[in-house]
């Protein structure tokens, strides 16, 4: 039979050690205590030094209790930042993160103790993520509205919507005063092009009524239309009052009275 040459610990020196664990003001690990003094187990302690043990016990205990507490006004604490300001940085603390600086290596001591507390903490993180996404997705919207009121031609609304990939409600009413901008910039170059069309249209028709006289033809809306290669307007009406105010300038009189002069 083999018998161990290694002589056991004396008693005092873990009687010593046990004493100096507890005047410390922080959690004591008996484990790590005794394998400072060269014990593997806590065998001895549970057989020789109950007073001791259990004295560490209350302590670890009330030391417990004081982080249950903390770690939970913690908890409070990170909802209400979670919730006052969902944009701001830096975001608030995490379950695992409050039990961490609480001293805890996991967050099961809280999401045991504190089931509603630490679910309404991630559920806060949550809210104030997405909140922060849509914060910044609503700064790139304004940053592209802005620069979209620099561009000329001025955009229309409907292709800065389909730029953005959005909806004409929300970009509306997340930002009324520069869509209202936008559209009214839009709307004064559509109307202005349209006028500098309509007067370069009537000098076409000028043109082509001078060009018909000079022939010695009636400047019929037919001829006239003829005379004009691509006219910048298709319609029938508008033609004909163009027509008919080319004719009063020029005092070019009606058809009949035309012909029969002639």
């Amino acid at each position: 039979m083999r018998v161990s040459s290694k002589a056991p610990v004396p008693r005092e020196r873990i009687e010593k050690a046990l004493l100096e664990a507890l005047s410390k003001p922080g959690f004591t690990d008996v484990r790590v205590v005794m394998a400072s003094v060269g014990l593997r187990s806590t065998s001895r302690l549970y057989k020789y030094f109950r007073d001791l043990r259990l004295a560490i016990a209350a302590k670890n205990a009330k030391i417990k209790r004081r982080r249950i507490e903390a770690s939970r006004a913690a908890l409070i604490a990170a909802i209400k930042a979670a919730g006052a300001t969902p944009c701001s940085e830096p975001p608030a603390p995490t379950v695992t993160e409050v039990a961490q600086r609480m001293g805890f290596a996991t967050a099961e001591p809280l999401t045991l103790r504190f089931p509603e507390l630490t679910t309404e903490l991630q559920a806060c993180r949550r809210r104030a993520t997405k909140g922060k996404y849509r914060h910044r997705a609503s700064e790139r919207v304004r940053q592209r509205l802005t620069e979209a009121l620099r561009e000329f031609p001025p955009p229309s609304c409907a292709s800065i919507v389909r730029r953005l990939a959005g909806h004409f409600s929300q970009i509306r009413e997340t930002f009324p005063d520069l869509w209202r901008t936008l559209r009214q910039r839009y709307g004064e170059y559509v109307r202005d092009v349209h006028h500098a069309n309509r007067e370069a249209f009537a000098a076409q028709v000028h043109r082509a009524v001078t060009e018909l006289q000079r022939r010695g033809a009636y400047p019929t809306l037919r001829l006239v239309l003829a005379t004009i290669p691509q006219p910048k307007f298709r319609s029938m009406e508008l033609i004909a009052e163009t027509l008919r105010l080319v004719r009063h300038e020029l005092s070019i009189k009606p058809c009949e009275a035309y012909h029969s002069k002639k």
